[in-house]
């Protein structure tokens, strides 16, 4: 027997891939909340250790200054690897997304380390302001004061695809012209460039309530248990994504000071 997932459609790649291989997925126990929740956080705990031993590895000579940008893109490259793996294969995620979020928290770190010797304090800002929303849009969402419907998922999807192809522009911009009009509203620390920051971590937080629903969807289908992991998996894509644009927000407020 198999699980086909015929949720309402989401902006989150991890959950695109479970609609299009959810009918190789075998059956199993069936999945909880509690399951979904106790695997994030594990997931986010195996972040979190990532963060702490790339800071303080750069910190105390650990990594050296030299191979810290080496360090930093490796984690970096090494998570989009196997992230796509998982998106490929959902069950692998009970073996891939701890080393995978794992990986991607040292990135963080190292790149949390440069922004905070720049703004004394912005990564535990930036954390604690994820943590915030996080539980502020779990809250609206499970207290009934956010009903996410096909439309509401259908705007975020567009949404989140022009923001994704927006900063791929801009990445191909800071090469070819550095000085781009884009470089104002992506980089930029005026009023155009915090109100796109601003603008992206609210995307990030209805991506985040997209997730929600996606689980909720998941648990009253009753999926199989196997597909715990991946669902805590889609849910730490989001969430670092939201650290980091918390994190270019802060910077970009900190910088007019």
């Amino acid at each position: 027997m198999a699980f086909n997932n015929p949720s309402p459609d989401s902006s989150n790649p991890a959950w695109k891939a479970l609609r299009k291989n959810g009918a190789a997925i075998p059956a199993g126990d069936a999945i909880t909340r509690n399951d979904i929740v106790m695997r994030t956080a594990f997931l986010l705990l195996a972040c979190l250790g990532g963060v702490a031993f790339g800071w303080l590895g750069a910190q105390n000579g650990l990594i050296a200054p030299q191979q810290t940008g080496m360090v930093l893109i490796g984690s970096a490259v090494a998570y989009i690897a196997l992230g796509l793996v998982i998106a490929f294969k959902p069950l692998m995620a009970q073996w891939l997304a701890t080393p995978a979020v794992t990986l991607e928290g040292v990135a963080l770190g190292l790149l949390t380390l440069q922004f905070d010797t720049r703004y004394h304090g912005i990564g535990t800002q930036a954390l604690l302001a994820t943590l915030l929303v996080a539980g502020v849009t779990w809250g609206a969402y499970a207290g009934g004061l956010i009903k996410p419907g096909p439309r509401f998922m259908k705007i975020v999807m567009v949404a989140t695809l022009s923001a994704f192809l927006l900063y791929a522009a801009d990445l191909l911009m800071m090469w070819l012209l550095p000085s781009s009009p884009l470089s104002a509203l992506t980089r930029g620390n005026g009023m155009l460039g915090i109100g796109f920051s601003l603008l992206m971590v609210g995307l990030a937080s209805m991506n985040l309530i997209a997730d929600y629903l996606q689980a909720d969807t998941l648990v009253q289908q009753r999926a199989p248990k196997a597909l715990a992991w991946y669902s805590a998996w889609a849910m730490m894509v989001t969430l670092i994504w939201l650290y980091m644009e918390m994190l270019r927000l802060l910077a970009k407020i900190n910088s007019r000071r």
